[in-house]
């Protein structure tokens, strides 16, 4: 299940309506591939997601508990996510 918060509307309108829209595509695909990256490294392990909650803050995944490794590198899946989508964007003219 996927939940927004009220002021994440808000957040998301505002931002629309004020970033260039190079820019705004350039921050979504950042966000997506950041948390897609802590969905698939949960699911990958076995694990379950229950809620995806979208607030102005960014998002949180609630998921099953997961043993101490997994956890960890689930956590870390998103920055790394980032780090690689950093790497790609160098690399393309």
């Amino acid at each position: 299940m996927i939940r927004c918060n009220p002021s994440s509307y808000i957040l998301g309108a505002a931002v629309i309506l004020l970033l260039p829209f190079d820019w705004l595509l350039s921050a979504v695909t950042a966000a997506l591939v950041h948390e897609a990256c802590h969905v698939l490294s949960v699911l990958l392990f076995g694990g379950h997601i229950r809620t995806i909650q979208i607030t102005s803050r960014g998002c949180a995944i609630e998921c099953d508990e997961q043993e101490f490794i997994p956890k960890v590198l689930s956590i870390l899946a998103g920055p790394v996510g980032s780090l690689l989508l950093m790497k790609l964007r160098r690399s393309l003219p």
